[in-house]
């Protein structure tokens, strides 16, 4: 997931930023993790980590532009591959717990926009990929 679908070509500069994430559960404790970064073929790709083991969560990803003072989003269609539940099967084992992958990351294409809204499946992996632009 993070060689073949959220940086590549791989052999080439990438740009890393910041995100934040506001999906916590009650007690504060951060349940999504992002990363982004601007890929040298001139897509934007972001890893969502979703570390709710019992629930999907919906979210918006906006990018802010400090030399615009601007938010951007993804627009036209958005690449979405999952790697979550569906994807392979948990042996729980305490400590020693392992996922036993049954088969390849799902792949489907969802519309950008500034209202759009991706779904992250509970205890999931998923790479947002396409072009940004202003709103």
């Amino acid at each position: 997931m993070i060689t073949k679908e959220w940086v590549e070509p791989v052999d080439e500069p990438h740009r890393l930023y910041k995100v934040s994430s506001d999906v916590k559960d009650s007690s504060g404790n951060l349940l999504v993790t992002a990363y982004a970064v601007e890929r040298p073929d001139k897509q934007w790709a972001v890893m969502l980590i979703n570390k709710d083991h019992d629930n999907d969560h919906a979210v918006k990803v906006v990018f802010a532009d400090p030399a615009t003072q601007r938010d951007r989003c993804f627009v036209g269609w958005v690449n979405r591959i999952t790697f979550g539940a569906t994807e392979y099967h948990w042996h729980a084992d305490g400590a020693n717990g392992q996922a036993d992958p049954d088969g390849p990351p799902s792949r489907s294409t969802v519309a950008g926009g500034p209202e759009a809204l991706y779904q992250l499946p509970k205890a999931s992996i998923v790479v947002l990929r396409g072009r940004i632009g202003g709103q």
